[in-house]
């Protein structure tokens, strides 16, 4: 296939995904956030959201096989850059998203399928109440590896790196990798370059971008 023609086929998927949002959303304001979700993807999830009602009261698109609750309770940050979170809820399947107490969401985060983000616990005295901490918060640039878990209240910090399985209790400082239950320190990243830094040799680690 010719570049001309590839360019023209890309155009088209474009247009055909803008107007399956504004079918689907009413809106226009999400139609280039799944920049990498197919245009069946987009539709297979409109057809649980909007026929099906699972996930109704979420305002974009989210995979059909994740459940979302109290969506009004999320906040994702207005940047072009937030694309990939958009994408996330789309395409990234089988994830629990429950924002009860809040969830904060900064550009640039990425999740794989099976995450649970699990913003309240129930009561102790009472599985009919909830207990009321502080929001979750996820800062810019945050990825979080599969069938990870997420706890109320935590905060992790920007350019962090979750790994698969892990179960995040508490909060993670800036530039870190965690990985086990519970989840703990173990490597950094470095802020330059965003490369992995060992703990156990960290002056190995020789950053090759200059300022």
């Amino acid at each position: 296939m010719s570049h001309k023609k590839l360019t023209h086929l890309n155009l088209l998927r474009k247009r055909i995904r803008n107007l399956l949002q504004i079918a689907i959303l009413g809106t226009t304001k999400y139609s280039n956030q799944y920049v990498t979700a197919s245009v069946s993807q987009i539709l297979l999830n409109a057809v649980f959201q909007k026929l099906l009602r699972a996930n109704h009261d979420v305002k974009w698109s989210v995979a059909y096989t994740s459940r979302v609750t109290a969506p009004h309770k999320i906040k994702i940050e207005d940047s072009k850059e937030a694309s990939s979170v958009y994408m996330s809820f789309a395409v990234s399947g089988g994830c629990y998203i429950q924002a009860i107490n809040g969830i904060n969401i900064a550009k640039g985060v990425l999740w794989a399928p099976g995450v649970k983000i699990i913003s309240a616990n129930h009561s102790f005295t009472s599985y009919h109440k909830w207990v009321k901490t502080r929001p979750i918060k996820i800062e810019e640039y945050v990825w979080i590896g599969a069938n990870a878990v997420i706890l109320p209240g935590v905060h992790i910090g920007k350019y962090s790196i979750v790994g698969a399985g892990s179960v995040v209790t508490k909060d993670i400082p800036n530039y870190s990798i965690v990985a086990g239950v519970p989840a703990r320190v173990v490597a950094k990243r470095c802020p330059t370059c965003k490369d992995k830094i060992s703990l156990t040799q960290p002056n190995t680690h020789v950053c090759q971008t200059k300022d």
